[in-house]
């Protein structure tokens, strides 16, 4: 008999909620992220749940950006990894 554990992802990204313009162009430790399907019709529908220590405390910041989603899918083998987000005309980026 299969474990709940063993194919549901019940991982938590843990930390107090804080907006990307309080880490914009700061260095962050990006350690986990999630992606999900927003409620709401907005963009391309989705959007992502990104853990990261900055000030020395683990943070949440909630995004539906693109870019930053695209970025972090192609590195997830990578992480946990130091980065700044930075914001270019009309996206953020990392840096």
């Amino acid at each position: 008999m299969k474990r709940f554990s063993d194919f549901a992802d019940t991982r938590q990204l843990e930390g107090d909620k804080i907006g990307i313009n309080d880490v914009l162009n700061q260095e962050v430790i990006v350690h986990d992220f999630r992606v999900s399907e927003s409620k709401y019709n907005v963009g391309d529908k989705f959007y992502m749940t990104l853990q990261v220590k900055f000030d020395n405390r683990k943070r949440v910041i909630f995004t539906s950006s693109g870019v930053l989603r695209n970025q972090l899918e192609k590195y997830k083998d990578e992480l946990p990894f130091i980065a700044k987000i930075i914001r270019i005309n009309n996206y953020y980026s990392l840096s």
